[in-house]
């Protein structure tokens, strides 16, 4: 009930930012930027990605292991990662990954989630727009019958 009325009131203070961004010519930008911003949290909040990145958050600082359409990411050999954070922005979920044996943070974005399955050993999502690893798109096999992304907690690593 907390996260519907905060949801609401993002709405509400954009609608009242930008209504008044159009009312007067001192602070227009202001406005217009708090509005827009206000926007952008609101619609975050509401999306899918907002909710299953809410769901997703005690998987913080575990370690998983990472398939994208049935396969490990590319160039890994399935090696476990950490992960750091999970975020939404907009209709997108960033997920931030490092490597258990050490190295550089490398992220998971995976756009237009589908419905999340959340259990205590892991995560999967059944279907996204696409899903790209470090900015580069991952194929979808087509016909293929694979969920976009599995998160498996690993004991190992």
């Amino acid at each position: 009930m907390r996260l519907k009325l905060r949801r609401i009131a993002f709405a509400a203070l954009g609608l009242a930012a930008v209504s008044r961004a159009l009312v007067t010519s001192e602070y227009h930008f202001l406005f217009l930027a708090v509005g827009i911003g206000c926007f952008l949290v609101a619609g975050t909040a509401f999306s899918k990605a907002g909710q299953v990145a809410t769901s997703l958050r005690s998987f913080c600082g575990r370690r998983v292991r990472v398939h994208v359409w049935g396969q490990p990411l590319p160039d890994t050999n399935d090696a476990p990662f950490q992960i750091e954070s999970i975020s939404a922005l907009g209709a997108g979920l960033r997920i931030s990954l490092r490597p258990v044996s050490g190295g550089s943070r490398s992220f998971l974005k995976v756009a237009q989630p589908g419905l999340a399955t959340v259990e205590h050993d892991g995560v999967e999502i059944r279907d996204a727009r696409y899903v790209s690893w470090n900015g580069a798109k991952l194929k979808r096999e087509m016909g293929g019958n694979t969920s976009a992304l599995t998160l498996m907690t690993s004991p190992d690593g």
